[in-house]
């Protein structure tokens, strides 16, 4: 697992979300052909891309509303993500793994643009402030996904 982020010492207000909130979320494996875009843009977008190179398969798109309250929780979990110094933790140097199933993550909040390369499957060390936002981002694209035929 590898993953790369750059430090960023910026305060911000924990009342106000920041208008330039954009989050990339790439999942994707070259094994299986496997390949799903997440994108979350400031105030209300959610879109989904997803495609399976498999006879038959097509690609699927879908773009969905976001709520407020939504938006909101997100751009506290970044917030609490910039306070950490990712660079602390395991997956740097001449040692790092290149050739396994990747998690992609790009986020632009508050002025600051930072991104990160998770490998997979192996995804134990990655920082609870990481953790945390994955795992929000994924309840909120379940929650779009429930009534669709997405794989997800």
């Amino acid at each position: 697992m590898v993953i790369v982020f750059s430090g960023c010492e910026k305060e911000m207000n924990d009342n106000t979300i920041c208008s330039d909130l954009s989050i990339i979320y790439n999942q994707e494996s070259s094994w299986i052909g496997w390949k799903c875009d997440i994108t979350i843009t400031y105030p209300d977008s959610l879109t989904i891309y997803e495609r399976v190179i498999r006879p038959g398969c097509q690609a699927n798109f879908s773009t969905y509303l976001i709520d407020k309250n939504v938006m909101d929780s997100l751009g506290q979990y970044l917030q609490e993500l910039m306070e950490i110094n990712l660079e602390d933790y395991y997956g740097f140097g001449p040692e790092k793994p290149t050739d396994l199933p990747i998690t992609f993550l790009k986020y632009t909040y508050c002025g600051t643009i930072d991104s990160c390369f998770i490998y997979s499957p192996i995804e134990n060390e990655v920082p609870i402030e990481a953790e945390l936002l994955l795992a929000r981002i994924n309840r909120i694209v379940q929650d779009f996904l429930k009534n669709t035929n997405l794989i997800l």
